[in-house]
């Protein structure tokens, strides 16, 4: 168990500025609030995390809001809030897998709701992102675990 402790940990000490809070419901973009899993709050540069999550459930999510905080902590006027989504949980499962946590029964559900009718240089597009940002969590991760 401490070699599972060990790695959420540095999971969590990948995502850099970003502070991590949980609470039972979250403030979303100041219109109301969210039921969902995690948010990242672009104001604070903080992650919020739902309680009573289990624990591969809440590093999963964290994943997941790490790449929001990092593609998007701006906005992304390129590029719908579905592949934006799409992208974030494709990540956070690339990341979880790579590190031998399961997370396909959520995230293959959750990235199923893909619109349709887009086109093969957007979904290399997508893909490439999710590539390259699985890349960079990862090699933080690692090197922190390494250490």
């Amino acid at each position: 168990m401490e070699s599972c402790a060990h790695l959420y940990k540095n999971i969590f000490a990948a995502a850099g500025n970003c502070s991590r809070k949980r609470k039972g419901r979250k403030k979303e973009d100041g219109r109301g609030y969210t039921d969902a899993e995690g948010c990242f709050d672009r104001t604070n540069k903080e992650i919020v995390l739902k309680k009573g999550m289990g624990r591969l459930q809440e590093v999963k999510t964290f994943l997941h809001e790490i790449r929001h905080a990092m593609l998007h902590a701006g906005g992304n006027p390129e590029k719908d809030s579905r592949t934006c989504e799409v992208e974030a949980e494709s990540t956070a499962y690339v990341v979880c897998k790579r590190l031998g946590l399961d997370t396909g029964d959520y995230s293959f559900p959750y990235i199923a709701r893909w619109p349709s009718g887009k086109g093969m240089e957007e979904l290399l597009g997508a893909a490439a992102t999710i590539q390259r940002t699985a890349d960079e969590l990862i090699t933080e991760i690692e090197r922190r675990l390494t250490k």
